[in-house]
């Protein structure tokens, strides 16, 4: 009988021993596991302007014209990645980026001079007026 109570004892033990390590084993393994973390994203930026055509009519002297569907390109001094951008029916164009320094490119178009040709801007809030106004080129007499 004493037999019976000691071996029942040390299979008691020994289980119980057991399943404490295997338990410790693993909270030791979570404990050491990489956290799982979100990712960290850089805040984007709205960056808009208006690109208009101005020139002059005899009977009304100068006016400007919105100018739809033209490219404006993008640049970030960092990556140097270009982004082209096109304007809307009423000129404007909208550029959704990572805070950064860009510079705006004016438009390229074949007898067409923009002002200015080109704007510098350190991203780190919603800006908006990086407007450019195209006039056609006058050539001498």
């Amino acid at each position: 009988m004493k037999l019976k109570l000691v071996l029942t004892a040390v299979f008691v033990i020994f289980f119980a021993s057991l399943f404490f390590a295997e338990s410790s084993k693993a909270s030791l393994n979570a404990s050491l596991a990489t956290p799982i973390t979100s990712p960290i994203t850089a805040p984007v930026y709205s960056l808009t302007g208006k690109v208009s055509f101005r020139f002059f009519h005899p009977a009304k002297g100068w006016t400007s014209l919105p100018a739809a569907n033209v490219s404006v390109s993008i640049r970030n001094l960092v990556t140097n990645e270009n982004s082209v951008y096109i304007t809307d029916g009423n000129g404007n164009y909208l550029a959704n980026l990572v805070g950064g320094n860009y510079v705006i490119n004016a438009p390229v178009i074949s007898g067409i001079q923009f002002y200015p040709s080109s704007h510098s801007v350190i991203l780190n809030q919603n800006t908006g007026g990086f407007n450019f106004v195209g006039t056609p080129f006058h050539f001498g007499l």
